[in-house]
């Protein structure tokens, strides 16, 4: 007997989304499946876990769903079972994909091709939970690329992978590095304006919680930062998750020799011990930010390229609901989520005139 999820989202025959493969949250009962898992390859391939590693996703997904950390299984008869893994980052109405695992194909078939409808159902499933942009870390060219374009992914900020090849523990703390705290996030916040070309902040969506210390996706945030008497000049932040680190910076190029004392700084007092993996997401539009870490030891890996893609939120009006209709449509609309509805109704005159 199927469960009540998967009967509810099953979809019917006059919708538009017939045929297309079913996402259904792990579940104990997916347990069986999962060993075909094992044979499946990640076609996404990114060199570093920007979620939670897959063991842990799987116990929590088992114990209770989280919201910062989801999983989701397709099973098709003829293809097998695949699994997407998707985190809330860079905040709560966004989704970031960090793993898509398909069952191999036979030689000389493309294994990308097939995760297209996956895609799409990833898309219709992220606007039911009220996510408005889904995103993913592609390589920059080559069939997984292009099949997540044709899925209707756009990329919009290549950038380089990096890696310390060397890390220098005991390294001292730079006086002008001060720890971030709550308050600091609007300056942050207007850093990342000034040195961000636009088109990359309307495709991000980012706002001041994006820059928040603390705890998010199952990483521990930590923010530092170098600041005059008005501004932020320079910020690093660093994510956490055990052994592993993944840093972003921010600089004006006016200041870019700031970095490496930043940089050096922050991995210090974030706890990071020789033997740590640690690696750096370095923008490409950002002059100079990847020769003052490659000062540090850090050496290029791979590129990459960030793409996102909007959701639709569908709202279905009955008739002993249409003031919460009604309101639902309003909260879309003034969020800027697109939406369409199959609410049909004469609109009534917004004024009669009546005469004696």
């Amino acid at each position: 007997m199927r469960p009540w999820w998967y009967r509810r989202q099953q979809p019917s025959p006059e919708s538009p989304g017939r045929g297309s493969p079913l996402l259904r949250p792990l579940a104990l009962w997916h347990a069986p499946e999962l060993r075909q898992l094992a044979e499946g390859q990640d076609i996404l391939g990114l060199p570093f876990e920007l979620g939670p590693s897959l063991r842990h996703a799987m116990l929590f997904g088992f114990l209770g769903r989280r919201r910062w950390s989801r999983l989701f299984t397709s099973r098709d008869r003829e293809a097998g079972v695949s699994l997407v893994q998707v985190v809330q980052e860079p905040g709560p109405d966004h989704w970031l994909i960090t793993r898509l695992i398909v069952p191999h194909t036979s030689p000389g078939s493309d294994p990308a091709v097939p995760c297209q409808a996956i895609l799409e159902e990833v898309v219709r499933v992220a606007g039911s939970y009220g996510i408005k942009r889904v995103h993913a870390l592609l390589p920059p060219s080559g069939p997984v690329n292009d099949v997540f374009q044709r899925a209707g992914f756009q990329p919009f900020r290549p950038l380089t992978v990096m890696r310390a090849e060397r890390l220098h523990t005991g390294t001292p703390v730079d006086g002008r590095v001060r720890a971030q705290s709550s308050h600091d996030a609007w300056s942050v916040m207007r850093l990342y304006e000034r040195v961000t070309p636009r088109p990359v902040q309307y495709a991000e969506s980012r706002t001041r919680a994006s820059w928040q210390p603390g705890h998010r996706a199952g990483w521990q945030i930590r923010g530092f930062l170098i600041r005059d008497h008005e501004q932020t000049l320079a910020y690093c932040q660093v994510r956490s998750c055990g052994s592993r680190h993944v840093l972003e910076a921010l600089v004006d190029p006016q200041v870019i020799d700031l970095m490496p004392g930043l940089v050096s700084s922050a991995l210090a007092s974030s706890g990071v011990r020789e033997g740590d993996q640690v690696w750096a997401l370095v923008p490409n539009d950002i002059p100079g930010l990847r020769g003052q870490l490659e000062s540090l030891a850090f050496r290029p890996v791979e590129t990459r390229v960030w793409a996102a893609r909007y959701t639709a939120q569908r709202v279905r009006a009955r008739v002993l609901k249409q003031a919460r209709t009604l309101r639902d449509l309003q909260e879309a609309v003034a969020a800027g989520v697109p939406v369409y509805s199959q609410l049909r109704r004469d609109a009534p005159p917004l004024v009669e005139l009546t005469t004696d």
